[in-house]
């Protein structure tokens, strides 16, 4: 899970609903709608569920620390997508009893090395890499007409992208994989996937799928014209003049998709 740094995520809280709407614009959800997609339930169904419950986000303090607002910007995601939430005057088990003591339901943390959203009256546990991979797969999906049969690559084959990668496959898309590193793409291949060895392959793929952490790389020039990109990981690889051309073509953003996504894998049917 690459670290946020506060300057990227500085303004989500504020500018929350604005940014869900432009995702609507994108991609015909906003993020409640990807939510939902992602639930598999209806939408009466899933608002229902939203209902009783409530999000507390409890900040942890281990490791390198807390990100300055991180908690405050999880916690007006949760809010655009429906939910009740808080967070905790306490940091880690103090913030854990308080979130409790208060009657939530589902309390959000994260580590240097995880980032989970716990359900404690059902035991339901979403983690933020698969769920990041399945907000970035469905966002593709809707805003592309779908993924079924069309070939798709999935740039940077770590965590969230082999993530990627299982769900390009679970929705009968023809999924790539590219990684600079050669031991990664070694393990994408022995799982099945078909590889390209270099980044002039690159533009001959419609939808894309980037989960690399490396920012600026990608250039316009390296793209097909028509391309979707789907883009979780960060910083953003796209530089400068490819995010200005693609950017009525390109998802992305430090922490919406994948909060709404981790919302949506509590409650799948």
């Amino acid at each position: 899970m690459t670290r946020l740094v506060e300057s990227w995520i500085r303004d989500i809280a504020g500018s929350i609903e604005e940014y869900s709407g432009y995702l609507k614009k994108t991609t015909g959800l906003d993020l409640s709608g990807l939510a939902v997609r992602i639930s598999g339930l209806a939408q009466r169904d899933f608002s229902a569920a939203l209902s009783m419950s409530q999000v507390a986000v409890v900040p942890i303090t281990t490791g390198q620390g807390i990100i300055g607002t991180f908690s405050e910007s999880v916690a007006a995601i949760a809010k655009c997508v429906g939910l009740q939430a808080f967070v905790t005057t306490g940091t880690d088990v103090a913030g854990i009893h308080e979130a409790c003591a208060k009657g939530a339901g589902i309390l959000f943390m994260a580590d240097d090395d995880r980032f989970i959203a716990l359900d404690v009256k059902r035991g339901r546990l979403a983690e933020n890499s698969a769920s990041t991979a399945r907000g970035y797969t469905e966002a593709l999906a809707a805003a592309s007409g779908g993924l079924e049969g069309r070939r798709a690559l999935v740039i940077g084959c770590g965590e969230v992208g082999m993530e990627m990668l299982a769900e390009l496959k679970r929705k009968n898309a023809l999924p790539a994989a590219y990684d600079i590193d050669p031991n990664r793409l070694k393990a994408a291949a022995a799982e099945g996937y078909p590889t390209i060895n270099n980044t002039v392959e690159i533009k001959k793929f419609p939808l894309i799928l980037d989960a690399c952490p490396q920012g600026g790389w990608l250039t316009a020039d390296m793209l097909a014209d028509n391309a979707w990109i789907a883009a979780a990981g960060v910083p953003l690889s796209l530089d400068e003049d490819a995010s200005a051309a693609f950017r009525l073509r390109l998802i992305h953003d430090y922490l919406p998709i994948g909060v709404a996504a981790m919302i949506g894998d509590l409650f799948r049917s």
